[in-house]
């Protein structure tokens, strides 16, 4: 990720947030598949964050 892009972050907040509530209405075998699937995703957004933090810091 080059730039963090504010929208593309909130997008993807929504969907992980989303998918939460879909896990509440789910079973629970269902449930812990989504929520686990949410959690990669928010370390994955996570991880892009403090890359590009990184990156901002070394060209500054």
């Amino acid at each position: 990720m080059d730039a963090v892009d504010v929208d593309v972050i909130r997008d993807e907040l929504l969907d992980i947030a989303e998918q939460l509530v879909d896990a509440l209405r789910a079973g629970p075998a269902q449930s812990a598949a989504i929520v686990l699937n949410a959690r990669r995703q928010l370390q994955d957004l996570l991880g892009d964050l403090q890359q590009a933090a990184q990156d901002g810091q070394a060209s500054s």
